[in-house]
């Protein structure tokens, strides 16, 4: 993706909503954090997010997740969840 197509992605997602991001080397699921000035993608990972949580509501314990940066160009697509 480009940063201009990530910038107007994040225009209408609000952050800390669940997403899947796909690369070209992993799909992962987590929350969005937000997008950096310089047009970097803000991700918390969550390892392990089941796929029928569908929002920060639905998670019943407590999750570990790893915060993740990536570049516009290293991002394949975004699906908020």
């Amino acid at each position: 993706m480009t940063k201009e197509l990530i910038e107007k992605w994040a225009e209408g997602h609000t952050p800390l909503r669940i997403v899947e991001i796909k690369t070209q080397e992993h799909i992962r699921r987590g929350l969005f954090q937000g997008i950096q000035p310089e047009g970097c993608f803000l991700f918390l990972w969550i390892p392990g997010l089941a796929p029928e949580v569908k929002s920060i509501e639905d998670l019943h314990l407590e999750a570990v997740g790893i915060v993740t940066k990536y570049e516009a160009n290293e991002i394949v697509s975004i699906k908020q969840i």
